[in-house]
């Protein structure tokens, strides 16, 4: 045994101290960027199904007096949904 070895050992409860400081730190970074990540991942959400219901409460509308047929009402969704997903 040599006096690094020595000094290794000693010092191998100011490290475990520096490791729980570091490991808490970075699990309330964590913490904080998965609440926020659900946050926008829900408006996000909400907002992309309203745009949809607004484009179908419109397209049936036109459907309704006639200017656009119920096919391409359709077939503008479908374009749409392959678009954005």
């Amino acid at each position: 045994m040599n006096i690094r070895t020595v000094k290794t050992f000693s010092a191998e409860e100011t490290e475990n101290e520096k490791y729980e400081v570091n490991n808490n730190h970075l699990y309330q970074i964590t913490t904080k960027r998965v609440i926020w990540h659900s946050i926008v991942t829900t408006i996000l959400n909400v907002n992309g199904y309203f745009v949809m219901m607004c484009i179908v409460w419109k397209g049936s509308s036109m459907v309704g007096a006639g200017e656009v047929t119920i096919g391409t009402l359709a077939t503008f969704m479908m374009q749409l949904t392959i678009i954005t997903w």
